[in-house]
């Protein structure tokens, strides 16, 4: 393997033991101390914290959550223990250079989330992986036959760049989210069907400036590899988009896809949900009720169209006319006594009786 040695240790993690006092939790980490340069020296990042739910954990000593559920120390003077839970902002390409992303450990950050988290509960749990259970995949306005079996599921990974969808199905999502494109075109205000992805109660939804990359590429061209894929079924998918965008395009803007084949442990119709879900939608992972929550992040591209979208219902609203339908009815009413019944017993005489028998004309 790349790591040819590793080692573990325990550290202290709390705000009492950056302060010089007792530990506040015991983790246990591994620490890598010798490793191949390939792919390591490309990676910019110092190492991997992983939140997995306890499967993935080499043991339950292993799992960060796991140790901090297990702590019998409160979580400070006067405070309750931190919930177990975290939040991941990623900050997109137009944010502005103070909004960097952010992991939210112990609860999450309220103010990176512009609407109310909507919740999912995770799918086989007993796998480890932070998944939800996808009821449906649209595309435009035309829903995709692939999770009308129920076996649909997404895998909510941070360090996943694009997005993951079945192996066998890449051609048919390449030809259906691309579009013409002119040389140094962005790709991002092109026109093409919004990717929606329905979960338990509530939908998912990606447009082409969430989806699409940046800058076109030339008809024909075979992007990345994807996970556990061959490149047959890559350049297929590539194929497949070319051939959609016309032919009289020479460049194509195409979406930040990639083919997922992880064998039948994980089941055929896995979707990886990468960086393009996770820039649009603050999520948030809660180890205690395993579910995940997911409101739209606090970006400037998110900001701007729920501004745009306010407007036009204001617009809608000012310029909608109250309509009054007025209608006159003539009510006729005949009241008559029951049969077999004399004058009397209706406490009256037989002048009575014939007012009784005229018909009476109500206007309403």
């Amino acid at each position: 393997g790349p790591v040819e040695h590793w080692m573990w240790t325990t550290a202290g993690l709390g705000p009492c033991a950056f302060a010089g006092h007792a530990t506040c939790v015991d983790v246990t980490v591994v620490m890598a101390v010798e490793m191949s340069r390939q792919p390591f020296k490309s990676f910019k990042f110092d190492g991997i914290f992983g939140l997995s739910l306890d499967a993935l954990a080499i043991s339950p000593e292993f799992s960060f959550f796991n140790r901090v559920a297990g702590a019998s120390t409160p979580g400070g003077r006067g405070r309750a223990p931190p919930a177990l839970q975290f939040g991941v902002f990623l900050a997109g390409a137009d944010s502005s250079e103070d909004l960097g992303s952010e992991i939210a450990l112990g609860g999450y950050n309220g103010k990176r989330t512009l609407t109310p988290l909507q919740w999912a509960p995770v799918a086989a749990q007993q796998m480890g992986y932070w998944q939800v259970h996808i009821k449906a995949v649209r595309i435009g306005n035309r829903t995709l036959d692939i999770c009308k079996d129920g076996s649909c599921r997404g895998i909510v990974d941070t360090g996943t760049s694009h997005l993951g969808v079945p192996g066998n199905r890449l051609g048919e999502f390449s030809s259906a989210l691309v579009a013409d494109a002119t040389e140094g075109q962005d790709c991002r205000t092109a026109y093409a069907p919004d990717l929606e992805i329905v979960l338990e109660g509530f939908t998912l939804s990606l447009s082409p400036k969430n989806y699409m990359r940046p800058l076109p590429v030339q008809k024909g061209m075979v992007l990345g590899r994807g996970v556990g894929q061959n490149v047959g079924s890559e350049r297929a998918g590539a194929r497949d988009a070319a051939a959609a965008a016309g032919a009289g395009a020479a460049h194509a803007c195409a979406a930040k896809i990639m083919p997922v084949n992880l064998g039948a442990a994980l089941g055929p119709n896995v979707f990886i949900l990468g960086e393009p879900l996770l820039h649009r939608y603050y999520t948030v992972y809660d180890w205690q009720e395993k579910r995940i929550g997911f409101g739209l992040s606090a970006i400037p591209q998110n900001r701007e169209a729920l501004a745009l979208l306010g407007q036009e219902q204001q617009h809608e609203d000012e310029d909608a006319e109250e309509i009054y339908s007025f209608m006159q009815v003539t009510l006729t009413v005949l009241v008559r006594p029951r049969p077999g019944r004399g004058s009397m017993d209706c406490g009256g005489s037989s002048s009575d009786r014939a007012a009784l028998d005229a018909p009476t004309h109500l206007e309403l």
